[in-house]
């Protein structure tokens, strides 16, 4: 949680059946980010619907050196564009 204030989205990937979004820190993140070195991929048991998709998104967030780098979003055998209205966690 501490990470969400300096991070902002530098791109998106979309791959046809889910997506890639990658961060990118803000410089005033440096001190945050000192002598943190933790690899992590972190995820949960709870499925993102969304309201364009049926069967709902599983989800993986990536953690290098202690770093946020992308968070990749996969559907349950659906195509996707990326595109949503309405999302929630079941």
């Amino acid at each position: 949680r501490t990470h969400i204030p300096y991070l902002s989205i530098k791109s998106r990937e979309e791959t046809g059946v889910g997506m890639y979004v990658y961060f990118e820190y803000f410089q005033e993140a440096q001190k945050l980010l000192r002598n943190i070195t933790e690899d992590a991929c972190l995820s949960s048991n709870k499925i993102l619907s969304v309201d364009t998709l049926k069967y709902g998104i599983n989800y993986e967030l990536n953690i290098s050196g202690g770093r946020l780098l992308f968070l990749e979003l996969v559907t349950n055998g659906e195509s996707w564009d990326g595109s949503y209205t309405q999302f929630d966690f079941s």
